[in-house]
């Protein structure tokens, strides 16, 4: 018998390029404070659950409103990533089976008439408190 120890792992572990439910909201914060010149900032958090799922939390963040933080959604999914669902105030639950339908259950989220409309109410008050 070797001293090598057998390895019984696949040779391609570790090399596949999954890009996460995380990584997805991260780059949509990063977004959201260019497209509003840093008047509102994206800020996610993320939390473990009993039953072994992670929460994914979504906030706007408005600076110049003392750093006020609205919960603007959260993903919710288990170890494998996929199903995952997302919830955001005043709308219904939006579940996603791969990568590309999360990013089309996201689009539709921050995209929504409730988004726009806490978005813009965020950004008027920001304005004015910075011209104040």
């Amino acid at each position: 018998m070797s001293d090598t120890p057998l390895d019984l792992w696949a040779t391609d572990l570790g090399t596949r390029e999954i890009t996460t439910p995380l990584a997805i909201l991260r780059s949509q914060a990063s977004l959201l404070a260019q497209k509003t010149s840093g008047m509102l900032e994206g800020q996610v958090e993320t939390t473990t659950r009993r039953d072994g799922s992670f929460v994914h939390s979504f906030y706007v963040v408005a600076p110049a409103l003392d750093h006020y933080k609205y919960g603007l959604l959260s993903i919710r999914h288990g170890i494998g990533l996929y199903p995952a669902t997302v919830y955001a105030p005043n709308q219904p639950e939006l579940d996603a089976n791969s990568e590309q339908e999360l990013i089309e259950c996201l689009r539709s989220a921050l995209s929504s008439d409730e988004t726009r409309r806490v978005v813009d109410a965020l950004l008027a008050q920001s304005r004015s408190a910075v011209s104040a």
